[in-house]
């Protein structure tokens, strides 16, 4: 914090709301690797397989924030990268996130997927 603070960055009104920014997780991001038929499919069977009857009601988020279901990064082409609100020890451990932290794990093995910060999918995107 110290660091932070000498750098005179942060108007002092706003330095716990940055403190928590800072403290706060990142959201879980993948890239769908490849294109064509194979990369539908596999978008197609997260939104059906896994997303349809994904019931996040009763799903606890901290500091009241809201939960929602995994989606697309909107900036991304071709819904090609998804993002999720929940954190890594949400996905582990909560029970109605089971299926989907398999898939993903399974997915992220078979190389189907790749887990990545959304900031560094942004280069990549500019190399054409």
């Amino acid at each position: 914090e110290e660091y932070y603070q000498a750098l005179g960055i942060v108007p002092d009104g706003e330095w716990q709301s940055f403190m928590a920014a800072l403290r706060r997780p990142l959201p879980i991001t993948f890239r769908i690797n490849g294109g064509g038929k194979y990369a539908e499919a596999l978008k197609e069977r997260l939104r059906s397989d896994f997303l349809s009857g994904l019931d996040l009601s009763k799903f606890e988020m901290p500091q009241g924030e809201t939960a929602s279901p995994p989606q697309p990064l909107p900036w991304y082409p071709s819904e090609g990268a998804w993002q999720m609100c929940f954190s890594r020890n949400q996905l582990r451990k909560e029970p109605q996130l089971e299926r989907l932290h398999e898939f993903i794990k399974a997915a992220n093995e078979a190389g189907t997927i790749t887990r990545q910060e959304a900031v560094s999918m942004v280069p990549p995107l500019f190399l054409d």
